[in-house]
């Protein structure tokens, strides 16, 4: 089911040419090739006019865990408020929280990485106000 109706751009992208990226990845896969076995890279971005600030690192997940992991770690760099939930888009997709990461690997970008946007929604409204 589609969710955003236009592609989002992410600045990483655009600020790097497709073999700068290349070797990012390769480098990352070379860090970590003790470490993980089947690693996901994930690069994740705000959508469009999101007041959430960027992350600015790659995040990499063992492909057998759960995306909920993805969603987790995303929520503690952002240290978001309980009352602020968080919708994260692979493509124009939202998220499958239930699945495993290795369903990503498919929406891999020719670079390697795996392209996240997220965005928040306060469900609760504003709670500063109330005394």
């Amino acid at each position: 089911m589609k969710y955003i109706k236009k592609g989002h751009k992410f600045t990483f992208k655009e600020s790097n040419d497709l073999e700068k990226r290349r070797e990012i990845v390769q480098s990352y896969l070379e860090k970590i090739k003790e470490r993980a076995h089947d690693p996901v890279l994930i690069r994740a971005e705000p959508y469009g006019d999101s007041t959430l600030r960027p992350i600015n690192r790659i995040m990499v997940f063992e492909s057998t865990l759960g995306c909920i992991r993805v969603l987790m770690s995303i929520r503690k760099e952002l240290q978001l408020a309980n009352q602020q939930s968080l919708f994260l888009f692979a493509g124009k997709d939202l998220l499958e929280i239930g699945s495993k990461v290795a369903y990503l690997k498919d929406r891999a970008d020719e670079d390697g990485l795996v392209y996240i946007s997220y965005a928040d929604y306060d469900v609760f409204g504003d709670l500063s106000d109330q005394t």
